[in-house]
């Protein structure tokens, strides 16, 4: 009935809908982006690179008589705009001038010309604009106000919604989406019998209460927010902040609402009474980069911290490239340096030093488990009642040794009062020091409390702590002409919101605190279209603003800019509820479409800018590492706790210095542990992990790149952490009863959740005799292979028929369908 619904709607008004939409110049989908790209950076925000006092980015100046006489834009007039007769000049006088590099192709030159003749219609930037609730009324029926927005675009194009995806395929997609890792065969099997939406419904649920929705979560936000376990300069130290990283994860499964996660992130120790998990979210605060080189400049290395922490809040909260503005005014979003360093100065109380000494980088808390905090008080209650003995013994001995003239001959007693006078105190402790220590009961005692306080401060020592924030009193910010830390003769600023967004007025100084308030106020509109954009990314492989770390006027108009203000109104009114926003996504029917379609219509839209199909789109690096040891039965399904070390290339570290050190695999879990708790050394990320493109953490990095190339293949069949996974999966399949070409069946269902095709079966059986025939007659080259890792090998099975399976578990591994989310 849903379907027909739509036939009859899309019958009545595609003729209209779709030649409105097509015939329609709209200013910022279409003409924003050639003008700033082509034409801001000689005539945009940057004062100091404008050119002929003109400006494309203000209405008023663009269509105002310049200097010459001339006027850049005339409304309905393109043959009397000057901006048409430089965009068409072949000469000196053609603009964008050949040395930039960035000539006007012919679409671009008849687009701004379609603009003109309609009235050069300016509008305010998309993304600065307040979020307006769209009408849905007169809009395709659909049961999902997310599907009806989708509807309406598709029918404009003439283009239709895919079939729902296969049983399996969905609900690979959905556990992925939600829980990083593969469904089960039992969760497949039960979706497989009942694939309805009540059903569907339920499992969505069920994955959003796994303890593992905030791993998979936490993946996305650490990239965000820098987070590393190195400082990342110079000896690229390490740090330990992964109490931060649990957190996250934390914050992820209790669903904490998105406001109170990122106050307690920016200002988590401005709270009345902060709480120990508000102080490890300060740490936020901590994640940049840090230096312990000898050669800092203090003041400069500040200046560093300062700016960085303003790139990372613009780009995590704001969508905003606000590091453009540190050295001049941004030359493309109303962003300007005093802008820069207003932001900057809300970070101005952090206690932290420019230079850092070995491996101290600052403020820390302990974080001991209840059970380490009694241990700690067993052994300082031991440490004080030896110090309580020993300072008994000594007021004894003092009394013993003050006593000593009356114990004494004439000559010798008229001596030592000598040494006792108070004249000579010094003497007087010095022979009291010699014969107190002279003492064995005493030296035994004092060694007893000796050994204590060593073995106390040692476990103190040991206990999980995390860098976190320190308020002190605020450092002078000044404007830094050209970003240059030596000049100080800019103007002095205090706390403050971008102009263009908030008028700042005087009052009290403002500290983190206001500004993680202002973040969720009207006047904002840019932190809720941001992470709905990025939420809608993860279960689509795009945001509606396709680039996601740039909302502003180099970014990418939305395709669809009346639903993502839709959802970033249903954030808002939710109460910035995370968990709410993702279920209308993954429920919607947009969300469960199939991700092929016909040819024709892909050809309709290939990049898939409509969404009339699903997206395919490669697990991220930390997943496809989770996925194949899971499959595999060796992923730990431990949540939290420190970094771990899996198997990494001997000597990857020996060019890193100060102080020279060795990667140290760790021992049992720590080798199985999910990706996201591998150890993250900036300048050396772990191979896997840096060729899968997961980013170093230098910067806030909200749109990681996905590439493809050769030496991911090689990852795949030779790194030792996946060539013992596919001997633990071939052993798996060995274990159950069943043909060979069971096996291949069940191998398929487990690494890629759905079922094997004949071709695919017949390829890798006839693989499997291949490799057991080479294996017969090679049992060293078979028990080499068998010997990598440090899971136990079956010795019950047969090892030539093991190596064989493992080479076929390495090829099932290796396909793109294992790694790849349709």
């Amino acid at each position: 009935m849903k379907y027909m619904l739509w036939a009859c709607w899309i019958s009545l008004t595609t003729t209209t809908l779709g030649a409105a939409e097509k015939s329609r110049v709209d200013f910022n989908r279409d003409v924003k982006p050639i003008l700033s790209d082509h034409c801001f950076a000689c005539h945009g925000p940057d004062a100091n690179k404008r050119k002929a006092n003109l400006r494309f980015d203000i209405e008023t100046d663009a269509k105002s008589v310049l200097e010459s006489g001339m006027v850049a834009i005339v409304p309905k007039n393109p043959d009397k705009s000057e901006l048409m007769a430089r965009v068409l000049a072949t000469d000196e006088e053609m603009m964008p001038p050949k040395h930039t590099g960035k000539p006007l192709n012919a679409k671009q030159i008849q687009m701004l010309k379609d603009w003109i003749t309609a009235g050069a219609e300016y509008q305010d930037h998309w993304a600065f604009r307040p979020i307006k609730r769209p009408e849905l009324k007169d809009l395709p029926p659909a049961s999902n106000a997310l599907d009806r927005l989708i509807l309406q675009k598709l029918v404009q194009r003439n283009l239709s919604m895919a079939k729902k995806a296969d049983a399996h395929t969905l609900l690979r997609r959905l556990s992925f989406d939600l829980r990083g890792l593969p469904p089960t065969p039992a969760e497949l099997a039960e979706f497989s019998k009942d694939p309805s939406q009540a059903n569907y419904a339920k499992f969505v649920e069920q994955y959003l209460a796994s303890p593992h929705y905030g791993e998979r979560m936490a993946i996305f936000w650490l990239d965000i927010v820098r987070y590393a376990d190195s400082v990342g300069y110079h000896g690229d130290q390490p740090v330990t902040v992964w109490p931060f990283r649990d957190y996250v994860i934390a914050s992820f499964n209790s669903n904490k609402r998105f406001d109170v996660f990122s106050r307690e992130q920016l200002a988590g120790d401005l709270m009345p009474t902060p709480t120990v998990e508000q102080q490890i979210a300060s740490g936020y605060n901590r994640l940049g980069m840090m230096s312990a080189e000898g050669g800092v400049q203090p003041k400069e290395y500040l200046a560093k911290y300062a700016a960085e922490r303003v790139r990372a809040f613009g780009g995590g909260w704001l969508g905003l490239t606000t590091g453009c503005a540190e050295c001049h005014d941004h030359k493309f979003d109303p962003f300007t340096t005093k802008d820069f360093y207003r932001l900057e100065a809300f970070f101005s109380d952090i206690q932290e030093r420019g230079l850092y000494s070995g491996n101290n980088f600052g403020s820390s808390i302990t974080l001991p488990t209840e059970e380490q905090n009694k241990e700690l008080a067993k052994r300082n209650a031991h440490v004080n009642q030896l110090q309580t003995e020993v300072n008994q013994q000594q007021m004894l001995v003092q009394k013993q040794f003050s006593n000593l003239p009356k114990m004494l001959p004439l000559g010798a007693a008229m001596a030592v009062k000598t040494i006792l006078l108070p004249k000579n105190k010094a003497n007087f402790d010095k022979a009291f020091n010699q014969y107190l220590t002279a003492l064995p009961a005493y030296k035994q005692l004092q060694a007893k409390l000796q050994q204590a306080t060593q073995q106390r401060n040692q476990f103190q020592n040991s206990l999980p702590s995390t860098l976190v924030t320190v308020t002190v009193a605020p450092r002078e910010i000044r404007v830094l002409p050209r970003g240059n830390w030596m000049d100080t003769t800019g103007e002095v600023v205090l706390p403050g919101f971008p102009e263009f967004l908030t008028p700042n007025k005087e009052g009290k100084r403002m500290n983190r605190l206001d500004l993680a308030n202002w973040l969720f106020t009207k006047e904002n509109p840019l932190t809720a279209r941001v992470m709905v954009n990025r939420l809608w990314k993860l279960y689509f492989g795009e945001g509606i603003s396709r680039k996601v770390d740039d909302l502003g006027s180099q970014g990418e108009a939305p395709t669809h800019p009346e639903l993502l203000d839709y959802l970033a109104s249903e954030f808002i009114d939710s109460g910035w509820d995370i968990k709410g926003l993702i279920r209308q996504i993954v429920t919607s029917d947009t969300y469960q479409q199939s991700s092929f379609a016909p040819q024709e219509k892909w050809n309709l839209d290939p990049d898939n800018l409509w969404y009339a199909r699903q997206t395919s789109t490669r697990l991220p690096a930390e997943m496809i590492r989770d996925h194949l040891l899971s499959v595999a039965g060796l992923l730990s399904p431990k949540v939290g706790g420190p970094s771990a070390k899996p198997y990494q290339p001997a000597g990857y570290w020996s060019f890193l210095n100060f102080p020279r050190r060795e990667w140290q695999n760790d021992q049992g879990e720590g080798l199985y542990r999910r990706g996201l708790y591998t150890h993250w050394q900036r300048q050396y990320l772990h191979p896997a992990l840096m060729l899968f493109d997961a980013p170093s953490r230098e910067e806030c990095t909200p749109m990681r790149e996905s590439s493809n190339t050769p030496l991911q293949s090689l990852v795949l069949l030779n790194a030792p952490e996946f060539v013992e996974a596919s001997r633990m999966f071939a052993t798996r399949l060995l274990k159950e009863q069943g043909t060979d070409e069971d096996r291949i069946k069940r191998g398929f269902l487990l690494a890629i959740n759905r079922p094997a095709t004949d071709k695919e079966v017949a390829i890798l059986l006839d693989y499997y005799r291949t490799q057991k025939a080479h294996y017969q007659d090679k049992l060293p080259e078979a028990n080499a292979l068998l010997s990598i890792g440090s899971s136990k090998l079956d010795t019950t099975l047969n090892p030539a028929d093991l190596a064989a399976w493992t080479n076929v578990c390495r090829t099932i591994f290796n396909l793109h369908a294992t790694i790849t989310r349709n």
